[in-house]
């Protein structure tokens, strides 16, 4: 009942969860998609009992062309203004996985991010981090170093990615190292939540940490090849939106 009131269970009656789009797109979402986003969802649904979703309008929340379909699932609480999956499936064979944890400005807590990009052939890239706000992160997050196992292919940062933290996970995992990267995202995601809890209110922060979180938006928007598959999806004018207002927006305060 709780998943359904909170807007989780769109989660399942599109069956997202379950591998399938339906009759939209005929294949199964990629295995480690599925398990790493199954995963992420449990835990925002135990640890944030006030999330609630967040109205994103409905040219934004589903959109279905007909080389793509994408479904945006986000939700708001007390210490996040934006807590954000997106599931997006493209006709060439591409399955993307998008999540990221905006907190509110008055709190000092870092951003979560994920992302995978997959085809049946195997995945080009799985993200996973805990962004500082500024050049380190907290000292308590420290912890996550101890969550960290090595991979066969790392990836390399790419130049725009000073935002991320010495201990970001980029990666090419093989399908033996799928279960080690759903295991290190629980990880990292669970010490985030925990951390979370106890962080107060800060309200002479807030315009330091907008800009931390504003230069965070920046910069992923300097990714040029979202921007090119968005624009190639939606044309320029539609594709900028989407990445400047869905995926990387950071209200003015």
């Amino acid at each position: 009942d709780c998943l359904l009131s909170r807007g989780l269970g769109d989660v399942y009656k599109r069956q997202v969860i379950n591998m399938s789009f339906g009759t939209v797109m005929d294949r199964k979402l990629h295995p480690l998609i599925n398990h790493t986003s199954e995963v992420i969802l449990r835990k925002w649904e135990t640890n944030i009992p006030d999330m609630k979703k967040l109205d994103v309008g409905e040219e934004f929340e589903y959109i279905e062309r007909e080389d793509v379909v994408i479904q945006n699932y986000v939700w708001e609480s007390e210490k996040f203004r934006k807590i954000h999956l997106e599931i997006a499936q493209m006709s060439i064979g591409l399955d993307i996985m998008h999540v990221n944890m905006y907190p509110r400005f008055e709190y000092n807590l870092p951003i979560f991010g994920a992302d995978i990009v997959a085809t049946e052939k195997g995945v080009g890239a799985a993200i996973i981090d805990l962004s500082p706000l500024g050049k380190n992160l907290p000292q308590d997050y420290k912890m996550l170093q101890m969550f960290y196992t090595p991979f066969n292919e790392v990836r390399e940062i790419p130049e725009w990615g000073d935002v991320f933290s010495r201990y970001c996970v980029f990666v090419r995992p093989e399908k033996r190292e799928f279960e080690q990267f759903v295991a290190i995202t629980d990880s990292y995601l669970t010490c985030h939540l925990k951390l979370s809890e106890n962080r107060q209110a800060i309200v002479d922060n807030i315009q330091e940490n907008h800009d931390h979180q504003q230069y965070y938006c920046d910069q992923q928007q300097k990714n040029d090849k979202t921007r090119k598959i968005l624009h190639k999806l939606f044309g320029e004018t539609f594709g900028d939106r989407y990445l400047n207002e869905m995926l990387f927006d950071c209200p003015v305060v």
